[in-house]
């Protein structure tokens, strides 16, 4: 067996991250109050088994990235937020799950508590029953989040969670930022500092760690990474080690 397999905290040092992130055009985040979700979120029941049913049935909904957070929900009932549109929408059942349906295909509010989402939203993947590489980089990621946001003061501003998968364990920590939906890997503590100052004070993406973005394929992450001289490694195309 491969050494490599042994080690939970393996973590892909030589691929290049620009045009690592799986293309979507909008996440919708269910705020599920826990971190103790099954490898596969879906596995869990429920309201999150039927919005995935109900999302998987839909063509025009097929580029939609469905996780969950440990926020914990607003009210009766279940919550989700929903970017780049940047609402949260809570009183959500199986029962009205159609009106849900009927927001994220056509715009249509009717029968929904919808209201605007302000603030920055850090999702740091820590799906421990995923994959532990994540599980154990998140807790001190986030950790020194919340000291820098503190730092700076922006507790009433910016919110971190712990996610469920996000999508590329081997670059551990990840985290994806919104509003502006920029993708982060290989997170150290000193990294994420970095990252809530370029994000939250600045505006700015994070180019050393910068993964991707929402709304772009992989090529154009890669496209946009050369066209702002972020691509520093000659591995252009990201091969992938299917060892990791």
């Amino acid at each position: 067996m491969d050494e490599r397999a042994l080690d939970p905290y393996q973590i892909d040092f030589v691929s290049q991250l620009p045009g690592t992130v799986k293309y979507y055009n909008r996440h919708i985040i269910v705020c599920s109050g826990h971190s103790e979700w099954p490898a596969k979120i879906q596995d869990e029941g429920g309201f999150i088994k039927a919005l995935s049913s109900s999302i998987n049935k839909i063509t025009e909904l097929n580029a939609i990235k469905l996780t969950a957070c440990d926020l914990p929900a607003v009210g009766d009932g279940e919550t989700i937020l929903v970017f780049p549109d940047r609402v949260r929408i809570s009183g959500l059942t199986e029962d009205n799950l159609e009106n849900l349906i009927n927001y994220l295909r056509d715009g249509i509010e009717r029968g929904l508590k919808i209201e605007s989402f302000p603030k920055f939203l850090i999702l740091v993947c820590g799906h421990q029953n995923r994959d532990n590489r994540c599980g154990l980089a998140a807790p001190g990621v986030m950790q020194k989040m919340m000291n820098v946001i503190e730092q700076f003061d922006l507790t009433e501003q910016v919110l971190v969670s712990r996610s469920s998968h996000l999508g590329g364990h081997k670059f551990a920590g990840v985290a994806v930022v919104y509003p502006s939906g920029n993708w982060y890997g290989r997170l150290t503590e000193q990294d994420a500092a970095n990252v809530i100052k370029a994000e939250c004070l600045d505006r700015q993406p994070y180019p050393a760690l910068w993964r991707g973005r929402m709304g772009l394929n992989e090529e154009n992450q890669i496209n946009s990474a050369e066209a702002a001289g972020w691509i520093v490694l000659d591995d252009k195309d990201g091969d992938e080690d299917s060892s990791f």
